[in-house]
This record gives C-alpha cells, structure tokens and sequence, in this order.
C-alpha cells in the first residue's frame, strides 16, 4: 500500500522536478480522481503542480480523514481497507467516512466488509433464552395464592332451592330415566 501512484500520470521531466501539469491533472479527472485524493498524493509523495495546472485543483480540498490512506492505484479497495482496519477503526466508522473522503471505492470493497460485518455477528455468542417462568392464571388457586390471595373463606353464593334434592329438576325438567333396553341399544359391539 501506498505506491507512488501518481508517477503514472507524469512526463519524464515532470518525475524529476516532482511537477506536473495540466494533462496529467486532465488524466485524473477523466480515471475520477477527486481534488481531495489529489491533494493527498501531492502531500504523501512530495509532488507540485505545474504553472498550468495550479488552478485546476482547489488547493483546500481535504476529504475526510479516510483520504490519506489510499490504496496503491489512488483508491480505496480491500487493502486500505484492511490497514485501516487494523488501526482500530470499525467497518461502520469507514462506512460512514468513505462518501466525504473523495476515494474511489474498490470493486469488492462492499463484499468484503458485509464479510467481515457478518463474521463478527457469528463470532458473538448467542445469549440463552431467559428461564420460562410458568406464570400462575388468576382464577386458578395458585393464581389466587400467586396475587398473595387464597381460597381459604371464599363462599358460593346460593340460591333459593338450595338443599332441597337432586339434580333432576336443576334446569327446570324432568330427567327422564334410562330403561336396560335403551342401555342394551347403546352398548357397542366389540366384535363388528
């Protein structure tokens, strides 16, 4: 990382005297090199622009602080992008600058840190589900206990033929009874 890539953009002269002009800053813009990048390449290798070219590139283009870690070609692809990793910043913290640093993103930039997003995700433990805790119903008599209320003294309350017999009149009708030739025709068959 970090090869003079600027040099390509040079005539022989201009490679001596560390200069160069207006086709070559043409030649820039025309690969998408920003103002920003440019400025930065000028600062890391040492380079000027010619008489010619000194209006072309605004002079206080700076970027973010993304920009001087560009990558051999004057982009920002996997290898800058692992070095800066390795500096301690996260995928999201370079996510969020790579717009205002005026980088050409590599090819597989993008795949390469939704990799590294998704390694990370399957790199955390999954925490346990909590205990399932069998919550009693109210109504119930562990409900009842649970809300700190028991069954203990609780009365019905009772109606006003309460006492007086069976169940064969509770609904206000005879139950009639079954005879042994009505149980005989309900029994089932085993054999069939």
């Amino acid at each position: 990382m970090g090869q003079d890539w600027l040099a390509k953009y040079m005539i022989p002269e201009g490679r001596v005297h560390k200069k160069y002009g207006i086709t070559a800053v043409n030649n820039m813009r025309r690969e998408q090199f920003s103002d920003a990048v440019i400025n930065a390449g000028n600062a890391k290798f040492g380079y000027n622009f010619a008489k010619g070219a000194r209006g072309m590139v605004d002079p206080n283009a700076r970027g973010n602080w993304l920009t001087p870690y560009f990558g051999d070609r004057g982009g920002f692809g996997i290898e800058p992008y692992r070095y800066v990793k390795s500096l301690g910043h996260s995928t999201q913290a370079i996510r969020d600058a790579l717009p205002g640093s005026g980088l050409k993103e590599g090819r597989f930039l993008h795949e390469t840190m939704l990799a590294d997003d998704l390694a990370a995700a399957a790199a955390k433990p999954i925490p346990p589900p909590p205990p399932a805790v069998e919550e009693p119903k109210p109504g119930t008599r562990a409900g009842h206990a649970a809300l700190g209320n028991t069954a203990q003294g609780i009365v019905s309350p009772q109606g006003a033929a309460y006492g007086t017999g069976g169940t064969g009149e509770a609904f206000g009708r005879r139950k009639p009874k079954i005879t042994q030739q009505q149980l005989a025709a309900l029994m089932i068959n085993p054999i069939t």
